[in-house]
């Protein structure tokens, strides 16, 4: 048989059970008794949002008032208590104040030495931007002493060591580390001609805080051992290092990165001149200079 209340089926025999314990569409007495029919499934929200007999809280308990008053009488303890309210909200109202003062000069406590950080930061990004200048104006003179020449050229044209290398330098105290390529027989197409003088650029350890690509003047220099420096003839070529090109790059590995040098930087037959080669010894020399 359905349920006259929520038309459910139940059998005859178990639907009184239903009816009195579980159906919850079946009106039944609010608990506090306030005299109202309440659907069974809306007595927990009646109770905890109409029913004038429930006990609540006072509408100013957030500013402390804990007095447990019955809904219907709410009006009037707000009536009888209106300076007792006053008071609590104005005390509140003070303490609120003074944690926002003291908030407020926490946060101006911060901020200045928020202040005081970023200014000293910027001073030292400032100086770091010096640094960086002076690096990049500086001239660096790197003088290669290369002992026993002429097995180092024989070597070469026996094609068993094409290229010797100096050991590398940096460019100043923080600045590029560099490495130069002497060919004594020539590179590829200068060979039995001439000397070719190359450098390259190595990973180093201020690559963060140097202006990349590379693009330095670079100065080779042969120079002549006479006794006399008045009377020395040396063999000077210079050129700029190209910042297009992908060999003026910053080198992300250990491996070089070549740059381009002077593939005819003096031929075998003046380099028997003069006094370029003295004990079996040569100097070249390598200046590094800003770009201008």
């Amino acid at each position: 048989m359905a349920c006259e209340h929520c038309t459910e089926p139940r059998p005859r025999c178990l639907l009184q059970d239903h009816v009195d314990l579980n159906c919850k569409k079946k009106p039944v007495e609010c608990p506090n008794s306030c005299g109202e029919l309440i659907v069974r499934e809306e007595i927990t929200s009646h109770v905890n949002s109409d029913c004038p007999l429930t006990e609540i809280s006072c509408p100013y308990v957030q500013m402390g008032c804990s007095t447990k008053i019955l809904r219907k009488k709410v009006e009037s303890h707000l009536q009888s208590t209106t300076r007792l309210h006053l008071d609590l909200t104005c005390a509140t109202f003070k303490e609120t104040t003074g944690k926002l003062e003291q908030t407020v000069k926490t946060l101006e406590k911060k901020v200045q030495e928020l202040t005081t950080a970023n200014s000293a930061l910027s001073s030292k990004v400032d100086a770091q931007k010096k640094d960086i200048l002076r690096l990049s104006n500086e001239s660096t003179t790197f003088v290669w002493k290369v002992d026993g020449f002429s097995e180092i050229l024989k070597q070469a044209k026996s094609g068993s060591d094409e290229s010797i290398f100096s050991e590398p330098f940096y460019t100043g105290k923080q600045g590029y580390k560099l490495r130069v390529y002497i060919y004594p027989d020539g590179d590829q197409t200068n060979k039995n001609r001439y000397l070719s003088v190359f450098f390259a650029i190595m990973k180093g350890k201020y690559d963060a805080i140097l202006p990349w690509p590379f693009h330095q003047k670079v100065t080779f220099t042969l120079i002549d051992q006479q006794n006399d420096p008045a009377k020395r003839k040396n063999v000077e070529m210079f050129f700029m290092a190209d910042p297009s090109s992908s060999s003026s790059a910053r080198a992300t590995t250990d491996e070089l990165v070549y740059m381009r040098g002077v593939p005819r930087f003096v031929s075998h037959k003046n380099l028997k001149t003069r006094r370029y080669i003295v004990d079996d010894t040569l100097f070249l020399q390598a200046k590094i200079d800003p770009p201008n």
